[in-house]
């Protein structure tokens, strides 16, 4: 997910896409950026004029009921095909108990991820997140043969050497992740051949 300012000037179909050929979708975060407002996520579409626009609902497990029902809600809005977009801290939506390290899914979300086919999730995540339960989080949520792909912004102190996980059917594949060298040093971008 790349992030940009819309005070500055809105996107448009034409300077999302270009002429590229290829691309069908294009995930971007619209904010004020210097006061960390306003923000929205996009989904453009090649044969769509216009993007899809939805807002990060929740942020941690202790969020409000009705947060996580709003995002529970918004489910087909999210949904790309057979792929979802989790924003950040959505993952949240299942929790670890602390007593087993078993997953709680009080929402049925798992569920519904199986049920409408979805076998890639899309997490874009603003910063990298390095509690212990996001693996786990992350794990439960590609059960089923579905892939789980989170990418974050670097910067933040103790992150890992690559700003990616992937998971599958529940087990860590981020070492499935191949990185393509850019020649710009702070642009890193990474390709992984899903299969389902």
């Amino acid at each position: 997910m790349w992030s940009y300012d819309h005070t500055e000037r809105d996107a448009s179909h034409d300077n999302v896409f270009g002429t590229t050929r290829s691309l069908q979708t294009v995930i971007l975060e619209s904010c004020q950026i210097e006061s960390k407002s306003d923000c929205r996520s996009l989904v453009w579409s090649k044969g769509q004029s216009k993007p899809r626009t939805f807002y990060q609902r929740f942020a941690r497990s202790v969020d409000s009921h009705k947060g996580k029902q709003s995002f529970i809600d918004e489910f087909e809005q999210r949904r790309i095909g057979s792929c979802f977009v989790i924003l950040c801290g959505e993952t949240n939506i299942v929790t670890i108990r602390m007593r087993d390290g078993g997953v709680t899914d009080e929402f049925g979300f798992l569920g519904k991820l199986d049920n409408a086919g979805v076998a890639i999730v899309l997490n874009p995540i603003h910063d990298y997140m390095r509690r212990h339960e996001m693996k786990k989080k992350r794990a439960a949520l590609s059960a089923n043969k579905r892939w789980v792909l989170s990418v974050w912004n670097k910067g933040k102190k103790g992150e890992t050497a690559t700003p990616w996980t992937a998971f599958h059917d529940g087990q860590e594949a981020t070492g499935a992740v191949q990185e393509v060298q850019l020649g710009i040093p702070s642009v890193r971008m990474g390709v992984i051949n899903v299969h389902w």
